[in-house]
């Protein structure tokens, strides 16, 4: 049987995509990729497999090194959740009441699959029969109570009505509540009565879940806040940090992992207007030349790694969360390497689930929660998860959507839970959950100095997906 031979155009065609990248063919290996079925697809393997390894001249050595790769190779099926919106403008006080009726309806759900809290009665009915009840509601207000110290009274809704609870404020400690937060409470209270002494706080809590793997390695990183076009982008450590993931990583185990996933969880610029006086700041006065900045600055990277861009509260996108991905035109300025996520976004890499979410919430958290600083961010992302909400009380400093439907719920515990937003860096394993507030590469500025907040810039969380191992590699040092 006569082999295919390949027209003389498309050989030429081939020579000049491996020459505009300056990697020469030699004639062996130019036969053998004339022998191939598809001759362009394999090409553009072939040349990325070469771009990958640095290989600048093809030889028949090159082509069965390659073709050992893809044999052994299992293409990881990636696949991402976006917020989109839902439904059109109405009454704003109709729509937000729809909005939290849907989200306690959902939380209420999760909540009844708890054993202890599979029989619950609504608010209006607990009043009706009094005694020993259990109901779930959402939280109103939580104030001292003025005539014993030892109490908080907390003010409770469901969708048939309103009740006051008086809780001792050791119980309440190790359970503390946010305003809009939904959860059970176990009471008691005399028949017809508006108030509830409770016995227990139960949220809708942190399910055990098995460590999920992928079935074979991947090295994914995460940072955030890198604020280009800011005075205090630590543009010589971003060098640092493309010289270092565009090479293969050293491991622990002695080995050497390419990294392939590259997560960047908002404030990708600094933005204009977002502060008074902010153009004192500022480099770059202009906010899509900061996007062309970043642009140019991420063509750095090597062209086989994925690279997710999340918006933050200081991007070109609306400040209302949730936050949608980046305006077309500015996604046209990027590599095709670069894939666009919203705020939040749920990412899949086979049964490895990661929830990212910018982390406004953060300065809601703050003051709020006990021992929640801007220095222990785990602390408010374990108490999101033990919420099943992204969102921590609405009306404060987190301005929300109501059209886009119980989007800050987290139906199902992720496998890693990234945020961003604090400037701050902690990586913390708990309940089979990898938790990464990741780090900014922007240096101290000066309204953190006035703040006495020290940040901890220039930090690259890893996370070896096969192993689940996690690693950091600090590049202040």
């Amino acid at each position: 049987m006569s082999s295919i031979m390949m027209p003389q155009n498309m050989s030429n065609e081939v020579i000049e995509m491996f020459y505009k990248k300056s990697i020469l063919l030699d004639s062996e290996s130019l036969n053998i990729i004339k022998s191939k079925k598809d001759i362009l697809e394999y090409s553009k393997k072939l040349l990325q497999y070469c771009e990958k390894n640095r290989i600048y001249k093809v030889t028949t050595e090159t082509i069965n090194s390659f073709s050992t790769t893809v044999k052994n190779s299992v293409e990881l099926k990636i696949m991402v959740n976006n917020i989109s919106p839902e439904g059109k403008w109405e009454k704003v006080n109709d729509a937000y009441e729809k909005y939290f009726n849907s989200r306690y309806e959902k939380i209420k759900n999760i909540i009844n699959k708890k054993p202890s809290m599979r029989f619950t009665t609504s608010i209006s009915t607990a009043k009706k029969r009094g005694g020993n009840v259990a109901i779930i509601a959402m939280i109103y207000s939580i104030t001292a109570d003025q005539s014993d110290p030892t109490k908080n009274i907390i003010s409770m809704e469901d969708p048939t009505g309103f009740i006051k609870g008086i809780v001792n404020k050791n119980v309440y400690e190790k359970n503390p509540l946010t305003t809009d937060s939904i959860v059970g409470i176990k009471g008691s209270l005399k028949q017809n009565s508006n108030f509830i002494t409770i016995d227990e706080i139960i949220y809708p809590g942190i399910e055990f879940k098995n460590i999920n793997k992928t079935s074979k390695p991947m090295l994914v990183g995460f940072l955030s806040d890198i604020h280009v076009g800011s005075k205090h982008f630590l543009s010589t450590k971003w060098d640092d940090l493309v010289d270092f993931i565009n090479n293969p990583i050293p491991m622990e185990n002695g080995s050497k992992e390419k990294m392939e996933a590259f997560f960047i969880a908002g404030d990708l610029v600094d933005g204009v207007g977002i502060y008074q006086n902010q153009e004192e700041d500022l480099e770059i006065l202009e906010i899509e030349k900061q996007y062309e900045k970043l642009a140019e600055l991420i063509k750095k990277i090597n062209p086989n790694i994925k690279i997710y861009l999340m918006p933050g509260n200081h991007d070109i996108v609306r400040p209302v969360e949730p936050q949608p991905i980046l305006p077309k035109e500015i996604q046209e300025i990027f590599p095709e390497n670069c894939i666009f996520i919203s705020n939040p976004s749920t990412i899949n890499i086979e049964n490895v689930k990661i929830l990212i979410y910018h982390g406004r919430t953060f300065d809601d958290l703050v003051g709020t929660i006990k021992d929640m600083t801007y220095s222990t961010p785990t602390i408010g992302m374990e108490y999101m998860l033990k919420s099943r909400s992204l969102l921590a009380m609405y009306g404060n400093k987190t301005p929300i959507s109501p059209l886009f439907s119980t989007w800050d719920i987290i139906d199902s515990i992720p496998d890693i839970f990234v945020t961003g937003h604090i400037h701050y860096h902690e990586i913390v394993n708990k309940y089979n959950v990898t938790f990464i507030n990741a780090s900014t590469w922007q240096s101290q500025t000066a309204f953190q100095k006035m703040h006495n907040f020290n940040p901890k810039p220039c930090i690259l969380s890893l996370v070896e997906l096969q192993s689940r191992n996690t690693y950091i590699k600090n590049f202040m040092k």
